[in-house]
């Protein structure tokens, strides 16, 4: 472990310059012998001496991608059992609190929409530390970094790629031209420009404070040596870097602009401009889901994709394929879909217009432990539609929490009866007790959460056994959900043995499917990494590639898609056998 105390530290952060200059920082760090500390996930860029976390939904969702040679720092309510998920190694910990005293003389250190030209704001404003726990809102990790350096015995402070969020001008931001962090294009962090000069005003407030801490207390103060809107604390004659001619030079705002900046009024800007680019972007998006359906436009990429995150199913149902002898015997190198290849995959979807995704396939998504973040990881890259389908049984109320905070849009529960009875007949290993209460408190805590999405569905697959139920069904549920769907049965069995038994059970009409969509629209991404063409339960007999083989954009648009398009809705006689099962899978069979 690297010594800090009396060393020249350098702290890096994630801002778009560092990628840029990354030579001339790599040599300032070996001419300076400096020891490094990364924020965040930063050492999946640049290789550091430490790596210091606040946010623990930054660790959940990126703590895989840490350097193991690299020592973790954690704030202390971090548990254990959460950094063991993704370092093994020994780690440090620091103290930092926003409040001042106790009891009725306890203050909170920062008010996020001061102005501090105000005399009494600035005293309230406040930065200091007794023995190693820092006081005072640090509103970054990079100040965290900063903060800790001083208590730990830095002899200097350089710091690198804290550059701000308003670096560059809105507009090329908006055209993607240029980024907010040295990951990902545009708008990576926030998408209202106005939010964006908040971070960086209240970033600017702090570092003041810290600064003019640094140099009462340890007698010196750091600098920035990368380009950056805090030009203040800009020493341009380290790294010696020509200006970037898209960089804005940083405006401190008035006291009347800061009125404007409160947290009300961001809150009130972010909402509607959310809602104005959701809107737009749905229109959008089922256009052209219209348009593929008809034939008349193929996309560039597919609009939905479904993972099927992991192998299995906590029920048995009899008419389902998981129930399957051979399914359940099935062994394969891979039984679940990785997080690092998921977010490459969507991380490509974003890049080509794919709008919507589903997290599951004949499986229970739920049995996914951490499914919820999968879900934010594609709500915060901005897909429009997150959706899952599941039987409930698993579905408690922290996992309920969980769903909606991260960012779901919608939910279907499958259940199929409205009868103790009847559901534990169909739904074998299920119990109808445990699937209603978990439904019930999901509709509650949701409703607790004053927020509209996720949209809920209930579905019901109308077979012989449940097909007196569907009155009872649609009235105990239309006032609760937002749907109630009705589902033709489908028989998975087609060609094999059980296909007669399944047809006896369970059907009573027939559903003709003329047409075919799919392939237009969809792909489907099996737990082993196989690529179906749609989200059939026979759609698992057409392999068009695989996602650790190839990406997706490459497979819509292979050979094998092409010619599955151009006979899926012809004569029976060219139709690919998987499409013909499915199609036979609808029909009563006279027996």
């Amino acid at each position: 472990m690297k010594q800090i105390r009396k060393k020249h530290i350098l702290i890096i952060g994630a801002g778009p310059t560092l990628k840029k200059h990354k030579d001339k920082i790599l040599r300032f760090i070996k001419r300076k012998n400096c020891v490094t500390i990364g924020c965040n996930h930063i050492s999946s860029i640049l290789k550091v001496d430490y790596n210091i976390w606040a946010d623990p939904d930054r660790w959940s969702e990126f703590g895989n991608l840490v350097n193991k040679k690299s020592i973790c720092i954690f704030p202390e309510y971090y548990s254990k059992k959460n950094i063991r998920k993704f370092y093994q190694k020994k780690y440090l910990r620091y103290k930092r609190s926003e409040i001042r005293g106790r009891g009725r003389k306890k203050t909170n250190l920062w008010n996020s929409s001061s102005f501090l030209g105000d005399l009494k704001e600035r005293k309230r404003c406040q930065i200091y530390h007794r023995e190693e726990t820092m006081y005072g809102c640090m509103r970054t990790v990079g100040s965290i970094a900063i903060f800790w350096s001083y208590i730990q015995g830095a002899s200097k402070i350089s710091v690198v790629g804290i550059d701000g969020y308003t670096f560059y001008p809105e507009e090329l931001l908006k055209q993607k031209k240029v980024s907010q962090h040295c990951f990902g294009k545009g708008f990576t962090n926030e998408h209202v420009y106005l939010h964006s000069r908040k971070q960086d005003w209240d970033v600017y407030k702090t570092l003041r404070l810290l600064y003019k801490y640094g140099e009462k207390t340890w007698g010196f103060g750091f600098e920035i040596i990368t380009p950056t809107v805090f030009e203040e604390f800009y020493n341009p004659n380290i790294l010696k870097i020509r200006k970037d001619p898209n960089f804005q030079k940083w405006k401190e705002p008035t006291e009347k602009e800061y009125k404007k900046l409160s947290r009300k009024n961001i809150k009130k800007l972010r909402k509607e401009f959310n809602a104005k680019k959701i809107e737009r972007n749905f229109i959008e998006y089922r256009k052209k889901w219209e348009k593929a359906g008809r034939f008349t436009e193929i996309p560039n990429y597919p609009l939905h994709l479904n993972f099927e995150l992991i192998k299995g199913c906590n029920l048995q149902c009899e008419f389902c394929p998981c129930n399957s002898f051979s399914y359940r015997k099935e062994q394969k190198s891979r039984q679940k879909i990785e997080f690092k290849k998921y977010c490459e995959i969507i991380d490509e979807g974003i890049k080509n217009n794919l709008y919507s995704v589903e997290l599951n396939g004949i499986n229970e998504p739920l049995l996914q432990k951490d499914i919820y973040r999968f879900i934010r990881y594609a709500s915060q890259a901005g897909i429009l539609v997150i959706s899952l389908h599941t039987n409930a049984m698993l579905l408690t109320k922290e996992r309920a929490e969980e769903l909606i905070d991260n960012g779901l849009t919608s939910i279907i529960f499958s259940i199929d009866a409205n009868t103790k009875k009847t559901y534990e007949e169909i739904r074998k290993k299920g119990k109808y007790e445990i699937m209603l209460n978990n439904i019930i408190n999901f509709l509650e805590v949701k409703k607790s959460k004053k927020v509209t999405l996720p949209s809920v569905r209930v579905s019901f697959v109308k077979n012989k056994i449940n097909y007196k139920e569907w009155i009872d069904f649609k009235k105990f549920w239309q006032d609760k959900v937002d749907t109630v769907s009705s589902v033709p049965f489908s028989n998975p069995f087609v060609g094999t043995n059980k296909y007669i038994e399944i047809e006896k059970k369970y059907r009573i009409d027939s559903h003709v499917l003329s047409i075919c969509a799919e392939p237009y629209q969809r792909l489907f991404i099996n737990y082993d990494g196989n690529i179906s063409p749609c989200c059939s339960f026979f759609g698992y007999e057409i392999s068009l590639g695989n996602i650790y083989e190839d990406s997706i954009y490459n497979i819509w648009h292979n050979s094998k898609i092409k010619k599955l398009r151009s006979c899926v809705n012809g004569p029976e006689s060219e139709q690919f056998i998987a499409c013909k099962k499915c199609r036979l899978s609808f029909m009563k069979t006279e027996i």
